[in-house]
């Protein structure tokens, strides 16, 4: 009973949201979403061709080239909002030199999530008939951002999901170990930041208090833990990394 409260307060909450994207862009068949890993795929090997070199300009030539060069529309968005240069990410490579080495097995699992990915569109789409889905990129950062939108769809920053009980800790500030989670929670991730997809935050100054924050948090957490195994049972931490 009180999940389908939840559910029903959840629905009726987005409903008086507009969507913040163009009618040009929305898509309302979970069925032909894209979930694109390409991303990860150039990192890790712009990764491995930099780890050749000991001149940092020469590090950042190569992930400059290798990775956001080759870029998806995701990745571009990424850049713009937040990684901002390939400096930046060599950056935080040097600060985090044994968290990064650590995530690869990790962060090359999440193709094979699509199918779990998109059930949990799917069951979205079954609460909410509305919703509309993006398409879904899948990008190593610095650390600062598990998920947001940009014009191109969800923006998932993977190194913030593959987390391990053998993950160095040591490198990190205190609050991440805290938000990051392990792979296996990124289809409730990707299933709470398609919620947020269907807010809206423009013009909607009720938002900004505790309650309508609170609101708007809560509608998605609901997403990202429906009935259907969404959320993985080891996962004790928050759904979500703003």
């Amino acid at each position: 009973m009180r999940r389908t409260i939840s559910l029903t307060i959840c629905i009726l909450f987005i409903s008086t949201l507009s969507i913040a994207q163009s009618e040009r862009q929305l898509n309302r068949d979970p069925e032909t979403v894209k979930f694109v890993t390409s991303d990860i795929e150039n990192f890790w090997r712009a990764y491995d061709l930099a780890a050749k070199e000991t001149d940092k300009a020469k590090r950042i030539a190569i992930f400059q080239t290798e990775y956001l060069d080759k870029g998806s529309p995701g990745l571009k968005d990424f850049l713009r909002l937040r990684l901002k240069s390939a400096e930046n990410l060599v950056d935080a490579l040097d600060r985090m030199p044994k968290y990064y080495a650590s995530i690869r097995p990790q962060t090359l699992q999440v193709q094979r999530m699509e199918k779990r990915m998109r059930a949990a569109f799917r069951k979205f789409k079954s609460i909410y008939p509305e919703a509309v889905f993006p398409d879904v990129y899948f990008l190593i950062g610095v650390t600062s951002t598990g998920g947001t939108t940009g014009p191109s769809g969800l923006l998932i920053g993977t190194e913030m999901y593959a987390k391990t009980e053998k993950s160095p800790m040591d490198e990190l500030a205190p609050w991440q170990p805290v938000v990051m989670s392990t792979v296996e929670n990124v289809p409730a991730i990707v299933a709470h930041e398609s919620c947020h997809y269907n807010q809206r935050y423009n013009n909607a100054p009720s938002q900004w208090h505790l309650l309508g924050k609170s609101l708007q948090e809560g509608a998605c957490a609901t997403i990202g833990e429906a009935p259907g195994g969404l959320r993985h049972p080891e996962h004790t931490g928050r759904s979500c990394v703003l």
